[in-house]
């Protein structure tokens, strides 16, 4: 029997560039040990052995607090906790990740940024509700961001209808 996909028919695994490229082996105990932790949790999440997932990717944020890869484990975290089904652990850590970015505007494609959009997604499907919290958010944007900023017209018009 011959099986074949045609163009567009099968989803693509959407990966999100790591944060930083991985260490070549042998360089670095230290980050060849963290290569290793955050590549057998993103294996648990890519099996859909989510409770792993989140212990390990949880495991790597406790014990790497100042890894260049702190960002992505985070993403990676809030992703897990949301196939688990726990969506208040997934909105803490989705927070998590968009509070490392307070002090700029994240890039777009960036963790960050990625963050951002999943908390106005579930703003979104969830509307008003104790999971998430309904206060006034500003932001401060230079005139070259907004291109960086998708739909915006539409996104200040969600910040209008809110309030």
């Amino acid at each position: 029997m011959l099986l074949m996909v045609l163009p567009g028919c099968a989803a693509p695994a959407h990966r999100f560039p790591p944060s930083m490229p991985p260490a070549a082996a042998g360089v670095d105990p230290a980050q060849d040990a963290q290569t290793r932790l955050i590549e057998s949790a993103y294996r648990a999440y890519v099996l859909e052995r989510y409770p792993l997932a989140c212990a390990l990717f949880q495991r790597f944020v406790d014990s790497n607090p100042e890894s260049p890869r702190l960002s992505e484990a985070r993403w990676w975290l809030a992703r897990s906790y949301e196939q688990r089904g726990d969506i208040p652990a997934a909105l803490a850590a989705y927070r998590t990740v968009v509070g490392e970015a307070l002090r700029s505007t994240p890039l777009a494609g960036s963790y960050e940024f990625h963050a951002l959009n999943r908390l106005d997604a579930f703003r979104r499907s969830l509307g008003s509700s104790s999971l998430l919290e309904r206060r006034q958010i500003g932001l401060w944007l230079r005139s070259r961001d907004w291109l960086a900023v998708p739909d915006v017209g539409r996104w200040i018009a969600q910040l209008a209808d809110a309030g």
